[in-house]
């Protein structure tokens, strides 16, 4: 494994794209009934049900073209639609953020000497969502999803095993060679 560039943002994830969904529930309820949003998303038991149901739509509109929603707060109740384009629109600007991002890295490859990237692997949830794998097209690179959920916790374990035949080595030269293993330099 050899890192050529790292970088990102460790604020934006998939909470963001929930906020954005709780957003668009409380003022779509807020039209429908003259409850004012902020009340929903202030109220913490509202909101935490708001992004239960973020979550879900988020999933549900990797693969269906609308979700419609439930939402509750107090005696009034309003069936709420959200399609894949609305939500597409909805956080379109946080995509372009993550977009921007990727493209930073490319860069930093390029300036080190890799100019040709072969496949970009996405990792995550949200690499679920279509307009995330369109998105990523632009680079003229093969995209690639591979256990999305899982791809990094088993890089992880790749490596933590990696760590763990370096050592053997080590120990094996020490045997070897009389030195301590710690003073080895592989």
């Amino acid at each position: 494994i050899t890192v050529i560039a790292t970088g990102g943002d460790n604020q934006l994830g998939g909470k963001d794209w929930d906020d954005r969904i709780v957003q668009a529930y409380a003022n779509a309820f807020e039209q429908s009934t003259g409850t004012p949003a902020s009340q929903l998303t202030g109220d913490l038991e509202t909101y935490q049900e708001l992004l239960n149901a973020a979550e879900k739509a988020k999933k549900k509109l990797s693969s269906a073209k609308s979700h419609t929603e439930i939402v509750r707060f107090g005696a009034k109740r309003e069936k709420v639609e959200l399609t894949r384009e609305k939500f597409d629109e909805l956080t379109d600007s946080l995509l372009s953020r993550t977009v921007s991002l990727t493209e930073d890295m490319i860069e930093r490859a390029c300036q080190r000497g890799y100019t040709r990237i072969d496949k970009i692997l996405l990792v995550g949830g949200s690499t679920y969502m279509p307009q995330v794998i369109d998105r990523m097209a632009k680079f003229n690179s093969e995209v690639k999803q591979f256990d999305p959920h899982l791809a990094v916790a088993k890089g992880a374990a790749i490596f933590g095993y990696k760590c763990f035949l370096d050592e053997q080595i080590k120990i094996q030269i020490a045997g070897n060679t009389g030195r301590d293993a710690s003073q080895i330099d592989l």
